[in-house]
């Protein structure tokens, strides 16, 4: 375990031996209230390592007790079995490249994800994220959240110097948002493959890049679909895709679109 005052960093490293450690809870590695003592001002409060060869688990992180800017990093495999209870300007950093389940939701302002395989965020549907980019080009990221969400920048402090994660970058994506919430794309979804998006409210921005089937569906599946001019959905017009489908087999609201162009096949 290593911390360095000079450039505001805290690093606590495990052995590069194949095993595993935990982040939060009672872990004897980094535990809730250790982290809690690390809340003053680290510019990153960075555990594990990129090139760690072994899983990283994330147990319960107490209100106040996540630093501003946490890094959790790992080559294996991410999980999430305990609650992370993070504030609305904190940054949470997550690294691995043998993908990433959950059993507990994340609550944090900010959400960075790196590396590779399926994020499979997911397995609840109380996440309560604020921000998030990914930077995962050959991964699949699947995310459930009921809060409104905005796919924004987000700065990179694991890499020197510090660059920005400009939106998410994957090779598919999925996210469905809560009933009546909104999702605002003020930076890039780019995939090689399909992305679903399901929300209520939409605003899709300038950058949604999608190489395959861009699907949007409404949360209230009983309500109407308004694309476009004074809409909920807005921004198709600056979209790209191979293909586009609205709604579903379980919408039965009305689908009105004013204002929008379409640039390749639509299917309802």
């Amino acid at each position: 375990m290593a911390r360095s005052r000079g450039q505001g960093t805290f690093r606590a490293t495990e052995k590069k031996t194949a095993g595993g450690f935990t982040v939060g809870g009672a872990s004897t590695f980094v535990s809730d209230a250790g982290l809690g003592k690390l809340t003053g001002g680290f510019y990153n409060v960075e555990i594990g390592a990129k090139d760690y060869v072994g899983t990283a688990t994330i147990n319960t992180i107490s209100t106040g007790k996540l630093p501003a800017y946490t890094s959790i990093l790992t080559k294996g495999a991410l999980s999430v079995t305990g609650t992370v209870n993070g504030g609305a300007t904190d940054t949470l950093v997550l690294h691995g490249e043998g993908g990433l389940t959950q059993t507990a939701p994340i609550k944090v302002g900010n959400l960075l994800l790196l590396g590779k395989g399926t994020v499979a965020l997911d397995g609840v549907a109380n996440n309560e994220i604020g921000n998030i980019a990914a930077d995962m080009s050959t991964g699949v990221l699947k995310l459930k959240n009921q809060t409104d969400m905005k796919v924004d920048k987000i700065q990179d402090r694991t890499v020197t110097p510090a660059a920005d994660v400009d939106g998410i970058a994957a090779k598919s994506t999925e996210i469905h948002l809560g009933i009546g919430k909104k999702l605002d794309v003020r930076s890039n979804i780019k995939t090689t493959d399909d992305a679903k998006l399901e929300a209520d409210k939409m605003d899709l921005g300038s950058k949604v890049d999608i190489g395959k089937q861009l699907t949007l569906e409404k949360a209230d599946k009983n309500s109407a679909v308004n694309i476009g001019t004074g809409g909920d959905w807005d921004g198709l017009n600056n979209s790209k895709y191979e293909k586009i489908k609205i709604g579903g087999n379980g919408q039965s609201g009305d689908i009105n679109i004013a204002g929008t162009t379409f640039k390749n096949h639509i299917g309802y």
